[in-house]
């Protein structure tokens, strides 16, 4: 394969009307991948004072049954989900919390997740530790 048929796979467009793209050449993005966290920047805060951010993600390929799902980490304190579970079981979107399994809950936590079960949600164990530096060894 020749030079000239390469392509980049992540690469930042900044508009000259006033917007900025994020593409990625990759069928169905980052989806659950470290990299990921180069979207969830973009989203975010990539010049927050001059752009607004107005997410669009399109063309995910035939065959796939979901491209964007609502899980939330809950790594010290389930029970500060719950405003963002309320608005999204409001507007009937699904919610799914991933929970580190060694932490302290307390009646308020349990709760919660009783009822993002019962709402058709998920519950899902994200760790037991989370590190500061994941997948290193802790000092």
């Amino acid at each position: 394969m020749g030079g000239e048929d390469r392509l980049p796979f992540i690469t930042l467009h900044d508009q000259t009307a006033g917007g900025s793209v994020l593409w990625i050449n990759r069928a169905v993005g980052l989806v659950d991948s470290l990299e990921w966290a180069l979207v969830e920047a973009f989203f975010s805060d990539y010049r927050p004072d001059d752009r607004p951010c107005l997410p669009h993600l399109r063309e995910a390929p035939y065959g796939i049954g979901a491209v964007v799902s609502m899980r939330l980490d809950c790594d010290e304190d389930i029970k500060s989900a719950r405003p963002l579970f309320e608005l999204y079981r409001s507007r009937g979107v699904p919610f799914s919390l991933a929970v580190k399994t060694a932490q302290p809950a307390v009646e308020e936590d349990f709760a919660l997740l009783r009822e993002v079960a019962a709402a058709g949600g998920a519950v899902l164990s994200h760790s037991v530790n989370h590190y500061v530096r994941w997948g290193m060894i802790p000092a």
